[in-house]
């Protein structure tokens, strides 16, 4: 049995799930190998802009009907899919930038070496794309911009 669940709720959107409850989902290596694993194939799919992880458990005491707690994941699925779906529609090239950046931020040595990678992604994003003229045209025209990344 796997202890690994994933499921494309969204267009772009794969949601990860530890189904594992009796043990409360704990990270043992039968959940930590395939857990691995599967973000190591979801890190390949070019397809997949936003990955989201949750885990099923198990109510104590309750023996029907739904619990507040479910419904409360419920809820919060649903607001991680509406902004999953905003974080599709930006650039992906800006959003692997961003992830990039947000990485080698934990290993920079000042808030200088940081804005200086942050001046050269947006500067490759100006040069390379026409989300710039395509964000500036969206405003004037009071409608969402539509990133192409060409």
């Amino acid at each position: 049995m796997s202890f690994i669940q994933i499921e494309q709720p969204r267009p772009h959107v794969t949601l990860v799930t530890l189904n594992r409850p009796e043990r409360m989902n704990a990270m043992a290596f039968d959940v930590m190998v395939p857990l691995r694993d599967t973000l190591h194939e979801i890190g390949l799919d070019n397809d997949i802009r936003v990955a989201s992880e949750t885990a099923y458990f198990r109510a104590a005491g309750i023996n029907n009907g739904l619990t507040s707690a479910e419904l409360g994941i419920s809820y919060l699925l649903e607001h991680c899919y509406e902004i999953a779906e905003r974080i599709v529609g930006f650039s992906q090239i800006g959003v692997e930038l961003t992830k990039q950046l947000l990485w080698a931020s934990y290993d920079a040595g000042g808030l200088h070496s940081h804005m200086n990678h942050e001046g050269q992604a947006q500067l490759y994003v100006r040069l390379t794309t026409g989300n710039f003229e395509e964000k500036i045209a969206a405003w004037k025209e009071g409608r969402t911009p539509v990133y192409t990344d060409e």
